[in-house]
C-alpha cells in the first residue's frame, strides 16, 4: 500500500487582516508576535498560515475565520452607543461589543417567538419620553410596586439587587448578570468599559447588568437601565464613562435613578453630613457617589465640598467599588443568572414545545449537549 504524506492547506491572509485581528482585540505587534512568533513571516509574506494555524489566530485574538478571508477589514460598530472614555480597541471594549451581540441575538429570537406566538407587546417600552424627572420616578415606583423607603427593609444589599431585578422580570423584561462574555471566564467584562446596558424591543426589552460591580452600583444600574427601556433608548455605560454625562438622554437615566435610589425625604431623615455619609448609604444601600451627587443636587453641600469629597474617592476608587472576590459557586444557577429567568423560561419552552431546534438552544444559551440539559432539566 502506497502512504501520501498528508499535504498542508496554506491560506493567503492579507497582511493588513492579520493587523486589523490583533489591534481589534488591543494588542501591539510586539504582543501578538510573541503570541505567535510565526506571525512575523505571515505579515512579511515569506510565509503563510496553515487552516489549522488561522482558526487557531482567529480564535486567539476572538475574530471571526470568515473575516480574516475578505479583501479588507469589515466596518464594526457597536448597535447601541456605548459611552466610555479610552481606546476604543481596548480588549475590555471588544469583550462589551461581543457581549451586545450575544444579547442582541437572544433579543432577535426572543421577540421573534413571542409575536409568533401571539404574545403582547410589553406596553410600556418606549412609552414616557415626555415625562420629566420626578414623574419618572413615580412611574417606576407604580409599574415596579415600590414605595420610597422600600431599601431601607433589606439587611443587604444583594438582596435587594435580586428582588428588583425579579420585579423587573415579573414585567417581562429580561435581565442578565454577567461579569464575563458569554461562560467564558477568561474574557472578562470590566466595570471601567460597561457597567450595564439596554436593548429596547417592543416584545423582547433586555437590561445586562456587570456582575463585578459593587452591589448599590447594580442597584443603581438596575434603575438607570430600566429608564432606558421606558423612554426607549438603548445604551451601555462604564464606570470610566465622560461623555455620557454630557449626553442628554444619559444624563436624564442617571438622575433619575439618583432620584429613586436617595429621595429627597431620606435626606430629611438621615442626612449628617459628608463626614457621616455610610449612614445613608447604609440604610438606602446606594452608592457613596450617589448620595453626595443627590447632596449637591438638593443644596445640602456646596460644589467645592463635593469636588474635594469626588477627590477622595477617585484616592480609594477600588475601596467602595470593588467587592471581595467570592467563589462562582455552581454552574447551573450561575448560568441562569448570566441568561435570567425570562430568557430562560422561553428558551425552555420553546425547546419544549417544539418551536427551536436543540442546535439553535445551544447557539443562542452558549450551552449543548448533557451541560444544556441539566441547566434546564430538558428529558
Amino acid at each position: 500500500m502506497l502512504h501520501y504524506p498528508r499535504m498542508k492547506v496554506l491560506v493567503n491572509i492579507k497582511p493588513e487582516l492579520l493587523i486589523w485581528a490583533y489591534e481589534r482585540a488591543g494588542y501591539g505587534r510586539q504582543e501578538a508576535v510573541r503570541l505567535f512568533p510565526m506571525l512575523e513571516a505571515w505579515l512579511e509574506g515569506k510565509k503563510h498560515p496553515t487552516a489549522r494555524q488561522a482558526e487557531q489566530y482567529a480564535a486567539k485574538f476572538y475574530v471571526p475565520l470568515g473575516f480574516l478571508m475578505l479583501s479588507t477589514p469589515p466596518e464594526e460598530a457597536p448597535i447601541i452607543p456605548m459611552f466610555r472614555k479610552g481606546n476604543s480597541k481596548s480588549p475590555g471594549s471588544l469583550n462589551v461589543y461581543d457581549t451586545i451581540n450575544q444579547i442582541a441575538m437572544r433579543q432577535s429570537w426572543m421577540s421573534d417567538y413571542l409575536q409568533e406566538i401571539g404574545a403582547d407587546p410589553v406596553p410600556f417600552v418606549a412609552a414616557f419620553q415626555n415625562r420629566n424627572e420626578d414623574e419618572m420616578v413615580a412611574c417606576i415606583r407604580e409599574l415596579l410596586d415600590v414605595p420610597e423607603s422600600w431599601a431601607e427593609q433589606f439587611h443587604r444589599s444583594e438582596d435587594l439587587v435580586r428582588i428588583l431585578a425579579a420585579k423587573i422580570e415579573d414585567k417581562s423584561v429580561a435581565v442578565s448578570f454577567n461579569g464575563v462574555v458569554g461562560n467564558n471566564t477568561h474574557r472578562q467584562i470590566s466595570v471601567e468599559d460597561c457597567r450595564g446596558f439596554a436593548l429596547v424591543d417592543d416584545f423582547a426589552p433586555f437590561i445586562f447588568v456587570n456582575n463585578s460591580d459593587a452591589k448599590p452600583a447594580q442597584y443603581f444600574t438596575l434603575i438607570h437601565e430600566f429608564v432606558h427601556i421606558l423612554i426607549g433608548y438603548g445604551a451601555s455605560y462604564g464606570l470610566n464613562s465622560v461623555n455620557h454625562l454630557t449626553e442628554e438622554n444619559e444624563r436624564f437615566c442617571d438622575e433619575v435613578a439618583a432620584r429613586f435610589l436617595a429621595p429627597k425625604s431620606a435626606f430629611e431623615k438621615y442626612w449628617e453630613g459628608l463626614e457621616k455619609i455610610e449612614i445613608m448609604a447604609r440604610k438606602l444601600k446606594a452608592s457613596y457617589v450617589v448620595i453626595a451627587r443627590r447632596a449637591l443636587a438638593l443644596h445640602l453641600i456646596t460644589k467645592e465640598e463635593f469636588k474635594a469629597f469626588w477627590d477622595e474617592l477617585e484616592k480609594r476608587r477600588e475601596e467602595w467599588t470593588k467587592e471581595k472576590k467570592r467563589s462562582g459557586g455552581s454552574f447551573y444557577p450561575t448560568a441562569h443568572v448570566r441568561m435570567g429567568a425570562v430568557f430562560s423560561t422561553h428558551i425552555s419552552n420553546a425547546v419544549r414545545g417544539g418551536y427551536l431546534l436543540y442546535n439553535d438552544a445551544y447557539r443562542l444559551t452558549g450551552l449543548s449537549g448533557n451541560t444544556f440539559s441539566k441547566t434546564f432539566q430538558v428529558r
